[in-house]
């Protein structure tokens, strides 16, 4: 198990050079953003199909894959949430890596 200032540092060590990244990226060609903001749409719809159970079930119902949303434009394909989706039963929309009671990562994520 990973000591708690080992974590820390880490992390910083991430953080840090990431920060000055992303810092820069307001000035960055398009082409460079909209590369980027596609990878990042990826990584969270594959996340939401692998463990958000609304988002895999809508998925599913619709005949989509993680495949089928690629750019910012394909997420119309997905519903919007109502207030009555929300209040109907909250947990399936929370990830199983998280556990909803502390917040915490369960486990680390792919």
């Amino acid at each position: 198990m990973m000591s708690s200032s080992l974590r820390k540092v880490l992390n910083t060590a991430y953080v840090i050079p990431a920060c000055l990244w992303e810092k820069r990226m307001p000035f960055a060609p398009s082409s460079v953003i909209g590369a980027l903001q596609r990878q990042r749409l990826g990584r969270i719809v594959r996340h939401a199909w692998k463990y958000v159970p609304f988002y895999r079930g809508v998925m599913k119902e619709r005949g989509l894959t993680p495949s089928d949303i690629r750019e910012p434009e394909d997420l119309r394909k997905l519903p919007l949430i109502s207030n009555a989706d929300m209040l109907d039963d909250t947990s399936i929309f929370n990830s199983r890596l998280v556990n909803p009671e502390t917040d915490l990562l369960i486990r680390a994520l792919n």
